[in-house]
């Protein structure tokens, strides 16, 4: 990946297309966990347009997916400001396209929903970048600037809150 990066760096489409590819399926969870997922796609793409825009800017070119995931999440604190903000909010960590597994998604996103509207945005981001973007908390906490131990908090009390929301709506 770190080739891709310098190549794009140099203005190689292609290089930045193979990125785009890479990180497009969780680029888009982490987007729809913060933002939902009608407003996902424009927040993932403008995501993209602002990494090529400045991709010369990009001091270590090895911290290029957590750059990346902080434009993400950027972005979408701009959406819900500027109340772009679809009011169903959704998760779909499983990124699947099988027709499969529509069914338990839907199911899954009419229970995750209600109960990640009440998170706030600090637990959201962390759910979404830890769970959706698979990041470790150390690397979670260098896309938000937060230390550690305050993604561990907070990811704490996602968690507590959410188990208590599910435990309340079953």
């Amino acid at each position: 990946m770190l080739e891709l990066v310098h190549r794009a760096q140099r203005g190689e489409i292609d290089a930045f297309e193979a990125l785009v590819v890479e990180h497009s399926a969780a680029a888009y969870r982490v987007a729809c966990a913060l933002v939902g997922e009608h407003t996902a796609q424009d927040v993932v793409q403008e995501s993209f347009l602002s990494a090529w825009r400045n991709l010369k800017d990009l001091r270590d070119p090895e911290r290029f997916a957590q750059w990346l995931y902080r434009i993400v999440v950027n972005r979408s604190k701009s959406a819900r400001r500027s109340q772009w903000l679809v009011r169903e909010l959704t998760l779909d960590f499983a990124g699947s396209a099988h027709a499969d597994d529509a069914r338990p998604r839907a199911e899954a996103r009419s229970i995750l929903g209600p109960a990640l509207r009440q998170l706030s945005a600090d637990q959201r981001e962390v759910i979404a970048l830890h769970y959706a973007a698979g990041m470790s908390i150390a690397e979670a906490g260098r896309v938000l600037g937060v230390p550690a131990g305050t993604v561990k908090s907070r990811l704490n009390a996602a968690l507590t809150k959410l188990r208590t929301t599910l435990q309340e709506a079953t």
